[in-house]
């Protein structure tokens, strides 16, 4: 929770390293697609984010749900951190809820706080 409150700042910075390295039109053109990424300003731009949000669901589901379960984590805080991946792709989002989500609620790794 606390390296939330500077996540934005901390990406800011590490993405202008990151371009300052790259030839001036590469690093432009890179910039503009993090930024659209950023935006959500485009379908393709969806999709990269769902994308971006169904990894960590996965790998919580192959690894057992072992960090959700030490953490005590919670449905309604995964829920929250993917709120706008169906917008992306409905079908993916779907398919996360049914075999990476619901299976580590069964389990007793996702506590379900959601009535």
């Amino acid at each position: 929770e606390e390296g939330k409150k500077t996540q934005r700042e901390r990406e800011v910075a590490a993405a202008e390293r990151l371009y300052s390295q790259l030839p001036e039109d590469l690093a432009g053109k890179m910039r503009s697609l993090w930024d659209e990424f950023e935006e959500w300003g485009s379908a393709e731009s969806r999709f990269a984010h769902t994308l971006d949000n169904f990894q960590p669901l996965l790998l919580q589901h192959a690894s057992g749900g072992r960090a959700w379960r030490e953490g005590g984590r919670r449905l309604s805080e995964v829920l929250e951190r993917n709120a706008r991946s169906a917008e992306g792709s409905r079908t993916l989002w779907e398919f996360a809820r049914e075999n990476f989500i619901q299976p580590e609620i069964d389990k007793g790794n996702l506590i379900d706080d959601i009535d």
